[in-house]
Parts: C-alpha cells; sequence; structure tokens
C-alpha cells in the first residue's frame, strides 16, 4: 500500500479538525463575571462571525473566533483533500464545489444545530424553573437566592439552564442591576420565554408589582405554551405515522374494492357486446 502526500495530509487534517471540534465543544463559558456591573453584554452576529449563535451554542463567543477560522479552514482544505482522493472520473467541477461548500459551511451548521437543541432543553426546563421561583419566594427567600437554590437543587447540573441560572444569580448578588441582568440572560440564550420572564419581571419591579404574581402570570403563559407545542407534536406524529399507513392500505383497498368492481363491470359490458 503507497501512502502519498496527499493521504498524510488528509489525515493531518482530520485531525486537527477533530481536535478543534473538541477545544470548541468543551470551550464553556466561565461564570466568573469579570466585566463592569452596569456594562450590558453585547453579542452581534456578522458574516465573519456569528458571535450571538456561538454564545447561545453554550460556547466561550470571545475567546473562539481563532478556533472558529482554524476549523472552518481545516474542514475546507480536508474536503479538497478528499476531492483528490476520489476516482478522476468522479473529479468534477460540481462535485468539487459541492464538498468545498460542505467543508467551509460545516461549522456553521454544527453550530446551529448545537444551539437549537441547547434552546430546546432550556425552553423544556422552564415551566418547572418558574414553578420552582414561586415555592422559593413564597417561603420568604430573596429574588437572588430564589434563583441559586432553583438553579442548585431544582435542576439537573448538566441542564444548560441550570448553567446559565447559576450566572445571572452571581451577577445579582454581586449588585448587578437586574433589568441588565436579565437582558444578558436573554442575549445568552435568545429564549423568547426568558425574554418575557425578563420584561415581566422588570415591569413588576418598576411599578412595584410583587414578583410572585408576575411569575404565576409568566407561568400560565409557559403553560399554556408547552400545551400548544405538545398538541403540535402529536399532530404531527399523527400525520407521520398515517403516511405509511395509507401507502399500505391504499393499495389494499383498491385491490380488494376496485378490482372486484371492475371485473364485474367488464364481464356486464362483455356481455351487452354479445347481445347486440
Amino acid at each position: 500500500m503507497i501512502v502519498t502526500w496527499l493521504d498524510l495530509t488528509l489525515f493531518s487534517l482530520f485531525a486537527i479538525s477533530s481536535s478543534l471540534f473538541f477545544l470548541l465543544q468543551t470551550g464553556k463559558i466561565n461564570t466568573a463575571k469579570k466585566a463592569n456591573v452596569n456594562e450590558q453584554l453585547k453579542l452581534k452576529n456578522s458574516i465573519f462571525y456569528p458571535a450571538k449563535w456561538i454564545r447561545q451554542a453554550g460556547i466561550t463567543a470571545k475567546k473562539s473566533p481563532l478556533l472558529y477560522w482554524a476549523l472552518k479552514l481545516s474542514l475546507t482544505l480536508g474536503a479538497l483533500a478528499l476531492f483528490f482522493e476520489l476516482p478522476a472520473f468522479w473529479q468534477t467541477l460540481k462535485l468539487q464545489l459541492i464538498l468545498v461548500l460542505i467543508g467551509f459551511f460545516g461549522c456553521d451548521l454544527w453550530i446551529y444545530l448545537k444551539r437549537n437543541k441547547r434552546q430546546q432543553q432550556i425552553d423544556d426546563s422552564i415551566e418547572f424553573f418558574i414553578s420552582l421561583m414561586i415555592v422559593y419566594l413564597q417561603s420568604g427567600f430573596s429574588l437572588s437566592q430564589a434563583f441559586a437554590n432553583a438553579a442548585e437543587h431544582g435542576i439537573k447540573t448538566n441542564n444548560p439552564l441550570s448553567f446559565e441560572l447559576n450566572i445571572i444569580a452571581s451577577e445579582l448578588r454581586s449588585g448587578r442591576e437586574r433589568h441588565i441582568a436579565f437582558n444578558d440572560l436573554h442575549a445568552r440564550t435568545g429564549i423568547a420565554s426568558l425574554h418575557k420572564l425578563a420584561t415581566i419581571i422588570n415591569i413588576g419591579s418598576a411599578v412595584g408589582a410583587p414578583v410572585i404574581d408576575s411569575l404565576k402570570a409568566q407561568l400560565s403563559a409557559v403553560k399554556a405554551q408547552q400545551s400548544k407545542k405538545i398538541d403540535d407534536q402529536i399532530s404531527k406524529k399523527s400525520l407521520e405515522t398515517m403516511l405509511p399507513m395509507m401507502l399500505v392500505c391504499l393499495p389494499m383497498f383498491f385491490v380488494l374494492v376496485f378490482f372486484p368492481a371492475a371485473m364485474q363491470i367488464m364481464d356486464v359490458l362483455q356481455l351487452l357486446v354479445g347481445v347486440l
């Protein structure tokens, strides 16, 4: 077996890409807040670096640009090296372009899917979290204590919502303004329910309304949203189940119903032709 420089290049790029994926995957955010307590978190997506998506995927946004572009370039070069490893009759310009696009945008697709999965995990835990918050607040805990206890004792540590709640609990204990902390929570997660929760708490605090009442109102809205989501999933599963049943039953229906009727019609037509 002859190993060429192209094989070594492809193997090296594969090893580099795997290492970069591992580094990017484990690049969690440090919970220690070093910024000014009155400084608001600013995350923006750009053509060159999707900082907001990366942070909402649970990866350190400010420390990942070099990893992000190194991964994109290694995947693109790996796709080119793989193209030249293919048989000659497969080496077309169209396939080369497809492989390059897959390599270049593969990292973005992975971040997008990871972000959606993380948001789904957070969204599924919000209802339970708000219920815990109401229980702790009714027991006499402060808002920051309720956040800390709900994050530490009520939600699993591997849940991304627990991670984000620990950050906001630390921010509130350190004296960070409540509306800035909640706005940052929405920016870090991109969850609409958390944005509504932040708005309700901020407005309730501004007008002097009890936080518990605001949380109960938000809990009712979240329950309605979750019920609608479950109904939509049930309807989707029903349609997915009905399609193979139709594919199986329709041919049997034609064979058992229409075929005998068609045979009888043909017999009647033959009799009529014989009589005429």
